[in-house]
Formats: C-alpha cells, sequence, structure tokens
C-alpha cells in the first residue's frame, strides 16, 4: 500500500514509520521541511520524503503528529484530505502535564470530520501500542482496534 505519514519530529512517528516499511508499505514522509522529511526518511528507507507545500498524493494518510498540530494539519491541507482515508494517530494529550485533554467534538478523529466532511477519517493505533509494533514485525498476525463511521 502506498501511505504518507504527516509527521518526521518524534519516536513515536519515527516508530509508527519504521513500522509501516518494515511491514511493507511504500511509504511517502512530509516533515516540517523537506530536509528534514529526507533526513527522516533516511533512518527508516522510505521510499519518498516531501516538504509540507507538495501535494499529498497517496489515498491513505496518517497524521503521527501531535494533537496541538493536527488541526492546523487538517486545516493546511484542507480539501487535499477529501476523499482520501485519514488515519488519526494521536492522543489528545498536554505535553507540558501529560493530562488528557477533553476535546469538543468527543475525539481528536471527529474535530477533523467536522471541518473535513468529505475526508474517510479513521482513529486507530493510539502510542501506547507503538511499541509492540516492532516485535510483531516478523507476525502474520496483527490487531489493531480502527474506529470510523465509513466501512
Amino acid at each position: 500500500m502506498h501511505i504518507t505519514i504527516v509527521g518526521a519530529s518524534d519516536t513515536y512517528a519515527l516508530g509508527f514509520a519504521s513500522w509501516a516499511v518494515a511491514a511493507g508499505h511504500q511509504v511517502t514522509i512530509v516533515g516540517p521541511s523537506r530536509g528534514q522529511a529526507e533526513a527522516f526518511a533516511k533512518k527508516i528507507n522510505a521510499a519518498r520524503a516531501t516538504g509540507p507545500h507538495d501535494p499529498i498524493v497517496d489515498n491513505v494518510i496518517f497524521l503521527a503528529i501531535p494533537y496541538n498540530c493536527v488541526l492546523d494539519a487538517r486545516d493546511f491541507y484542507g480539501s487535499q484530505l477529501d476523499r482520501k482515508i485519514v488515519v488519526d494517530l494521536t492522543t489528545p494529550i498536554n505535553p507540558g502535564t501529560f493530562e488528557r485533554i477533553h476535546t469538543e467534538a468527543g475525539s481528536v478523529a471527529q474535530e477533523i470530520t467536522r471541518a473535513r466532511p468529505g475526508a474517510r477519517v479513521v482513529k486507530a493505533f493510539n502510542p501506547r501500542f507503538i511499541g509492540t509494533l516492532g516485535a510483531e514485525q516478523g507476525s502474520t498476525q496483527h490487531t489493531r482496534d480502527l474506529a470510523g463511521d465509513d466501512v
């Protein structure tokens, strides 16, 4: 599968992207700059690296960015998210206190859907599971919880 991962800045994004490449996916990394994306992509042997102003060409987009950046990314990419599967990987926490943030819509995925009703939004892969992804790379059985309203 060809997927785009928006986020090239933390260990969670690195863990998820490493798993995706090891699982055989063709991965495009979008970073805050093309240079940062290229350095990140080189660490994991990703297929491609782009900057934030390049168009998103893949039909599946994973948001591997902190909660406080998700809504900005949603607004920045706007209609590019329409008709694409947008996978929310975030858990809304306050980075200073690590306390959960209760979103107005109920979840981050619902906040994305409110503003981008044309996107096919899925909530998946909470960060607490990222440590187990590497251990499962040799396995053909992967079980993950997903939530969405589009079959």
